[in-house]
């Protein structure tokens, strides 16, 4: 099995091009591919696990370095203390990293996160802006569900926790951030009571009481992590030649009361 047919199989699949942050992100591009983990951040936790279990291709969701928009001509960046350690430890053990986002946002995690929290079937779906109705229910009841639902110790909620609330729009992963806020009024133009959101931001939130909408956050991995197990299932069925393993980088908050 070649990278070219993970990507092959993608594009397939999904229907769309691939996005200018996918696709090889370190390694070798020819490599041979023996054993995949699938996972939502190349940490060095999940680059262990993968070597573990004598994976040489790692198939993520988010970016391997940081900043988030790397600056052109990298400068220094390589060099930062977390970048480093990941560089060191894919280099000594051989492994290729290929990122796949916007196309499995739009394949599955969106979707997932919506199952997941038990939402019932979309009444909307606009690209990954999904819609869904419920059963009235107070703003309070409703984030007790979804904290169950994603398995946190807690979560953050904005709003009057005694309002009902029945339209829900989703914002998943870091489509809840401020740099994002303008999917927010794709989901404010179906008057929906709530967003939820995998992560946010203060900036954002500030926006949210101003519009009037309530907001639940969840976190960023967890909002996605449903999406990229069930992924990593379907790879192993269609590839049945190559060991698929789906790798939970977890919560790593600690909640202090």
């Amino acid at each position: 099995m070649k990278v070219e047919d993970i990507k092959e199989y993608l594009l397939r699949r999904c229907n769309r091009p691939l996005g200018k942050e996918e696709g090889i992100l370190f390694g070798d591009p020819y490599i041979k591919i023996e054993e995949i983990l699938v996972t939502w951040m190349v940490t060095l936790d999940a680059i262990e696990e993968a070597i573990k279990r004598d994976c040489n291709f790692i198939l993520c969701h988010e970016a391997l370095f940081y900043p988030y928009v790397i600056p052109e001509g990298l400068g220094d960046v390589l060099s930062w203390s977390a970048n480093r350690k990941r560089l060191e430890l894919l280099a000594k053990n051989n492994i290729t990293v290929f990122r796949a986002h916007g196309l499995l946002d739009y394949l599955l995690i969106a979707e997932y996160f919506g199952k997941t929290c038990n939402l019932g079937e979309p009444i909307v779906k606009e690209g990954i802006a999904y819609i869904y109705k419920i059963i009235p229910i107070t703003l309070k009841e409703f984030a007790k569900n979804i904290k169950i639902s994603v398995s946190l110790p807690c979560i953050r909620v904005v709003g009057n926790l005694e309002k009902e609330v029945s339209k829900i729009g989703i914002a998943v992963g870091g489509i809840g951030l401020s740099v994002n806020i303008g999917f927010w009024e794709t989901l404010l133009r179906y008057n929906v009571d709530v967003i939820l959101v995998g992560e946010t931001d203060e900036y954002a939130i500030r926006y949210a009481l101003d519009s009037g909408v309530a907001v639940v956050e969840t976190t960023h991995p967890s909002s996605e992590n449903p999406g990229l197990k069930k992924f990593s299932e379907e790879l192993a069925k269609d590839f049945s030649d190559i060991k698929v393993y789906f790798y939970d980088v977890g919560n790593k908050w600690t909640y202090i009361s």
